[in-house]
This record gives structure tokens, sequence and C-alpha cells, in this order.
């Protein structure tokens, strides 16, 4: 059974703000592609699997995660639960990702959902596109999210900026969470 700790976090005016815990629940993890205010996510290249955007370690409060560089994240052996959501632009485009293990040399998890999208209004339109699953690496791994294009898109294929809202662009979101 699952046991509550709390602790005191800050204590203003005399009310108590608790941290709270759960014994035995793994927390999550959050890796993303993020850029500043209204920079575009960046081209994709048709044909072959390529190599997703991932440069911030959002949230690892447990520091699971060994490393993040060059878009390749470091994980050590264990069994994972994954949430995948990213972005992608263009017109009447098939896109799809996957999850691939740089040091086992292989496939772990995908490829995912494939996205078909069109124009409004002759627009460019945000699609997105999921992948999930639960995968198993028996030693740590360096694991790379990629991506498969059925069209190039210069600039904004991996995600067109909000130009209506203000603050950080994010075009992917890779939750985690070490289930053994």
């Amino acid at each position: 059974m699952d046991t509550d700790t709390k602790s005191v976090l800050l204590r203003r005016a005399g009310i108590n703000f608790y941290e709270v815990t759960r014994s035995g629940i793994p927390s999550y993890i959050l890796l993303t592609h993020e850029e500043a205010d209204t920079t575009d996510g960046g081209a994709t290249t048709a044909g072959s699997w390529q190599i997703r955007t991932v440069n911030t370690k959002t949230h690892d409060p447990d520091g699971v995660v060994v490393s993040l560089a060059a878009n390749v994240f470091t994980l050590p052996a264990g069994t994972y639960e994954t949430d995948i959501t990213a972005l992608f632009a263009g017109q009447n485009g098939h896109w799809q990702m996957r999850l691939y293990d740089t040091t086992g040399a292989a496939t772990i998890l995908g490829p995912g959902m494939s996205a078909q999208e069109g124009t409004i209004n002759t627009q460019i339109c945000n699609t997105n596109v999921f992948l999930k699953g639960i995968f198993t690496i028996a030693v740590q791994s360096a694991i790379r999210l990629e991506y498969f294009a059925s069209v190039a898109v210069a600039g904004n294929g991996q995600g067109d900026a909000s130009a209506q809202l203000a603050g950080m662009e994010r075009y992917v979101e890779i939750m985690l969470r070490k289930v053994a």
C-alpha cells in the first residue's frame, strides 16, 4: 500500500503549504523542444527517419535522466512508460515518430500514429502527432526521438510559431515515467 508523506514547504501568514510525496509512485520526467518566442520549430526532411529536436530537461525531480545533449537523452536500464506529443506543420503531409536506441542500434518504440494535415483558408496549421507505450532497456542507453515525414517543409515543418501568444514556443513533449 502506498503511503503519503508531507512536509511543510512554506509557512505564510500562519498558513502551512505542504509538499506531499507518495511513496511507491515514481515521479514523471518531461523532456521538451523549446524555442524563443516567435521562433519556428525547424525544417522537416522527407523520405527517411530524421532526428527530432529535444533540447530541454523541463522536469526530472529524481534525476533519472543521465544526460541530454545534441537531441539525445540517456536513461539508465529499466522499464519506462512514455507519452509523446510533437507538432508538425505543412500542407497535406503524413508524419510518424519512433524512439530509437542509439546504444543498441534499434527502434524501441513505434512508429506511432500517423497524421495527415491540410490547410485552413490557405494557412499552414500545426498538427499533433502522438507516440505512447512502454519500453524496456537492459543497459544504460542513449535514446533519440525520430520522425518520418512524407513532405519536406522549410523553416517550420517541426512546428509553426504562434504569433498571437507571448512566451516560449514548445514543439515536443516527451513524458516518461520509470516503472521498473
